[in-house]
């Protein structure tokens, strides 16, 4: 399995050589049936909140959003979500403790990490924890929408 960051400060870990289309739907496992629809995005940037709800929300996602950790941990603990996007520095605790956290509580769910503060460091930690994707601000929404197909996929392959 391959991982892809991209993260200036480290190159060479380019992204996957194959394109997956955006299927946002149909997450195997859990219920064939479900189609996966919940998205948490956590940052405490108003603006990055606000660009990621309207670029990912549609008729069969639902986006929430929280601006701390706590309040994370506190919407996961109440709602199942298929996709964690989380930024590393939050106002509370740190971004690996919310995935830590998250993946205690669903083990399935795809994490992927934005981040203005890219380190080797940081780096190797999102991998320890199987983060799927890591990606530096400023990002490209659709960069982010090809990461959850990936995790969809990858997610659904490790199921069957």
């Amino acid at each position: 399995m391959g991982w892809h960051t991209s993260c200036s400060k480290h190159p060479g870990s380019a992204p996957f050589g194959w394109k997956v289309g955006i299927i946002l739907q149909g997450s195997q496992g859990r219920d064939e049936s479900k189609t996966m629809n919940r998205i948490l995005v956590v940052d405490d940037e108003p603006s990055i909140l606000q660009g990621l709800a309207l670029g990912l929300s549609s008729q069969e996602i639902s986006v929430d959003l929280a601006n701390a950790g706590k309040a994370a941990i506190r919407k996961g603990s109440q709602q199942e979500y298929d996709v964690l996007i989380v930024d590393l520095c939050l106002p509370d605790m740190d971004g690996f403790d919310v995935i830590r956290k998250l993946k205690d509580q669903n083990p399935r769910i795809i994490a992927i990490v934005i981040t203005a503060q890219c380190s080797k460091e940081s780096v190797a930690e999102a991998r320890e924890l199987g983060v799927h994707d890591y990606f530096e601000k400023p990002f490209h929404i659709q960069s982010i929408k090809e990461a959850i197909a990936r995790g969809i996929v990858q997610r659904t392959k490790a199921n069957i």
